[in-house]
């Protein structure tokens, strides 16, 4: 926790030279999380503290409102802020002080699974999970509040919308002769068609200022 804190202000990107998405690392507690995002979506903007409060609140069961974020020595108030305008890139660190209360159960496939070990119906619900923790608070946060600026919006809105699809084409690949599985992938493909849908509405819709 002591080292955590130190980097806090200096908070220098931990990040690989050829990197394949965004990261923000978050310390709740003693559990630490490592938030995914496309590549590139930090620098152009996309994501904004609110998003990043979002998906804290998803993991750790607590309620937005109740989250307090701490990064480059100051507190992260304004939601609507992106972290680009903050300073903040990819590997930034990021504090995540809650109140403790019974953590949401939320169900998921263990990462000790290799993919190419899953059965159909697992890589169905993998396929689902990946699209929601790739792109759940980028999502939230653009229908939420769609940048004013209609390239920055076209922007975000391609990027999560190519992240989205790009899980969406691996439901093509599964294949099975169980109805009940043939029926779950169905099930899954429109749930995500549909996100796809609201992104397309929210772009549509534009900015605050339009």
């Amino acid at each position: 926790m002591r080292k955590f804190f130190n980097n806090l202000s200096g908070n220098k990107p931990m990040e690989a030279p050829e990197r394949t998405e965004d990261v923000i690392y978050i310390k709740h507690g003693k559990t630490d999380y490592v938030f995914q995002f496309p590549l590139g979506a930090i620098s152009d903007g996309a994501v904004t503290v609110g998003a990043i409060r979002a998906k804290a609140s998803q993991e750790t069961g607590v309620e937005a409102s109740r989250i307090s974020l701490v990064s480059l020595g100051r507190n992260l108030k304004d939601d609507s802020a992106t972290l680009r305008s903050l300073g903040m890139g990819s590997g930034t660190k990021v504090l995540c002080m809650a109140s403790q209360q019974k953590p949401i159960s939320v169900k998921k496939l263990t990462t000790a699974t290799p993919p190419n070990q899953l059965g159909p119906r697992e890589k169905i619900e993998a396929v689902k999970q990946a699209v929601q923790d790739k792109t759940g608070a980028l999502t939230q946060a653009f229908v939420s509040n769609p940048p004013a600026d209609a390239k920055e919006r076209e922007d975000t809105h391609r990027r999560i919308s190519e992240t989205i699809m790009g899980e969406l084409l691996k439901l093509d690949g599964i294949e099975s002769d169980d109805p009940a599985v043939r029926l779950r992938r169905k099930e899954v493909v429109k749930e995500i068609q549909r996100l796809l849908e609201t992104l397309d509405v929210a772009l549509k819709k534009g900015g605050p200022s339009l």
